[in-house]
């Protein structure tokens, strides 16, 4: 009996024919481009932050013309986030899971123009559901991963970007409290974006921009049949953000971010998500005397007839030596 069926759905808008390899290959090209065109130099041989600057931070960019720069370790960070997802559309295939994740990254600079960065995850989920084929279904997975960025400022108020990442899924899943399926799984995906500044006067700003984000998953299980599946997803997000400094210290947004499904392959006997929904978030940052800074982010999603979804997260940014604040 199958425990997980695909169920295959696609926009007519968009045909998809994506492999790992060609996703890795695209990534690889990305990355090698940026590094390569990425010219201007933060610190030259002899300034006076060189000086200050321990060897174990230095990362040694060389130009088309065997110029050496210098990247920059700008900050670290550190957060510990929650989540909930639940569905409430379909009685016979639910979901009920909840998310606990740690993160740390890091933050360079190559130049006023380019940045980059990456950070690792662990991720601890469990869910509680049922399907078709199961009365109930308990699942447990940990979730390591990572993710890299590069972007670039275009110009004053735009910015543009592409992050990657990928995860290694363990899971295991006890069908009715005595079958049990194990999971050894690849999530993985890239994202291309851009930023612009619509308005700035003091202290407040709005701004803007759009990402797609495309995402595949390789499932391998042992105990079930089929024994393997797969599935992808292309989603497009755009954002509305208002800032505010308040006063030195403090800072705050609010956000909504519209989320178009452009296509989708995924299981049958969950249910998907609404095509479009909006989520809505919130941002606060509190910054220390010595750079550093504590900082809180909680969002939500609305209008998705299928899920109730939230997370919040908490975290610390800390300011390298030679990075400045």
């Amino acid at each position: 009996m199958a425990f997980w069926t695909l169920n295959k759905t696609r926009c007519n808008r968009i045909e998809l024919s994506i492999t790992k390899a060609s996703v890795l290959r695209v990534l690889s090209f990305m990355l090698l481009f940026f590094g390569l065109v990425a010219n201007a130099p933060v610190v030259a041989a002899g300034q006076e932050r060189q000086k200050i600057l321990p060897k174990s931070l230095k990362t040694t960019i060389t130009g088309p013309n065997g110029e050496t720069y210098f990247a920059i370790p700008r900050r670290i960070f550190l957060e510990y986030g929650m989540g909930s997802t639940k569905s409430d559309s379909n009685p016979f295939a639910t979901v009920d899971i909840d998310v606990k994740r740690v993160t740390a990254g890091v933050d360079f600079v190559t130049s006023s123009l380019w940045f980059w960065g990456g950070s690792l995850n662990y991720i601890m989920t469990g869910d509680s559901g049922s399907s078709p084929f199961a009365s109930s279904i308990e699942t447990d997975k940990d979730i390591g991963g990572g993710s890299i960025y590069i972007a670039r400022q275009i110009m004053p108020g735009l910015q543009a970007g592409v992050r990657g990442y990928y995860s290694y899924v363990d899971g295991k899943s006890v069908f009715n409290g005595a079958n049990t399926v194990t999971e050894k799984s690849d999530l993985y995906g890239f994202n291309p974006y851009f930023k612009y500044m619509l308005f700035k006067k003091d202290a407040l700003k709005i701004t803007t921009g759009a990402s797609l984000n495309v995402s595949f998953g390789d499932f391998d299980y042992v105990a079930n049949i089929p024994p393997n599946s797969s599935t992808n997803s292309i989603v497009l997000r755009i954002p509305v953000t208002i800032s505010k400094d308040f006063g030195e210290y403090f800072s705050a947004s609010a956000s909504a971010t519209l989320n178009q499904e452009i296509s989708r392959e995924s299981f049958g006997n969950v249910p998907a998500p609404d095509e479009t929904t909006m989520t809505l978030g919130a941002y606060g940052a509190f910054k220390l005397d010595n750079g550093a800074s504590i900082y809180a982010r909680a969002s939500f999603d609305v209008f998705d007839s299928a899920y109730d979804s939230y997370r919040g997260t908490i975290g610390v940014s800390i300011p390298l030596l030679g990075a400045g604040r």
